[in-house]
């Protein structure tokens, strides 16, 4: 267990660092230290939520395109399947007693 600058209490040496920055920045520019309000928690959610839930929304239709994409010779088949057929009808004649 570390004593003196290096211990957990001063998170190993950063914490006074951190608060004498934090007392230099707010005499410099005369404001007072910044804390988290409710009101500006509210405020983020209200302007961030929108953009992360259309950020999620255009990556699940990035992965369906994507499926389609992989997929697509399944979905033409059915087409090309009825097109080989008329190809087949239109360039061989029937065989004898079959209309």
């Amino acid at each position: 267990m570390r004593v003196g600058l290096l211990a957990d209490e001063t998170d190993y040496g950063s914490k006074p660092l951190r608060n004498h920055l934090k007392r230099m920045y707010s005499t410099l520019f005369d404001l007072p230290l910044l804390t988290p309000t409710p009101e500006g928690a509210q405020k983020a959610n209200q302007i961030f939520l929108p953009v992360l839930e259309s950020a999620s929304k255009a990556q699940k239709l990035r992965t369906t395109l994507g499926v389609f994409e992989r997929s697509k010779f399944f979905f033409n088949l059915p087409s090309f399947i009825m097109e080989s057929i008329d190809a087949v009808c239109i360039c061989a004649p029937l065989p004898f007693g079959i209309h």
